[in-house]
């Protein structure tokens, strides 16, 4: 997120990659990772084209360079502090699933990007589902079950049980969960109220 606060458009967000890119090229490394959540979603689908930052995990790499990289560049664009994070690996699953989305910059490339599948992006809102006052999980997952073709609650829990197997869908969730396949199905448009 930028230093006032606003949103960093997937404009932004793919010219950001490229200098990451550039300066770890530059260095002769080449660094490895998956992006989640609202910057996956942002890359590779049209119905949110926005992120208060970038999540992402390590795959391979010079990840101490990487870090570096991002931080200089923070701290020249007056980005927030964590604007480039690892806390996603709390939710991280055993059984990633990944896509590539490119090399950046794509003519001489410092980085490989991946983002999260989306079918793991909606396991992992499903199981943190945060408030609509304070995030847009509800809200994006509202759009992957549309992207994914799933339309009952039990087959997202299905989905959510792959990536998880160890865990159970918190209660509270799933029940949000159902009152969004309710409104589905009665033809309702998107309400950030739905199951709270």
């Amino acid at each position: 997120m930028s230093g006032d606060g606003k949103k960093m458009g997937r404009k932004e967000m793919t010219a950001v990659l490229d200098e990451i890119g550039r300066r770890m090229e530059a260095r002769g490394l080449i660094a490895e990772f998956a992006v989640f959540g609202g910057s996956a979603i942002a890359l590779t689908f049209d119905f949110r084209d926005s992120t208060n930052d970038i999540d992402f995990m390590p795959i391979s790499g010079n990840m101490d360079a990487l870090s570096e990289v991002t931080r200089e560049i923070g701290a020249e664009r007056g980005f927030v502090d964590g604007w480039f994070n690892d806390a996603v690996e709390i939710f991280a699953s055993d059984n990633p699933e990944y896509r590539l989305v490119g090399e950046f910059p794509w003519d001489n490339p410092g980085i490989r990007v991946f983002a999260a599948s989306p079918q793991y992006i909606l396991a992992m809102k499903v199981m943190s589902m945060r408030s609509s006052m304070v995030a847009s999980d509800f809200k994006d997952v509202w759009h992957l079950v549309d992207e994914i073709g799933v339309t009952t609650a039990d087959e997202v829990i299905g989905i959510v049980e792959g990536f998880y197997p160890e865990k159970t869908v918190p209660r509270r969730n799933e029940l949000i969960l159902r009152d969004l396949f309710d409104e589905k199905d009665a033809k309702r448009p998107f309400n950030a109220m739905t199951g709270f």
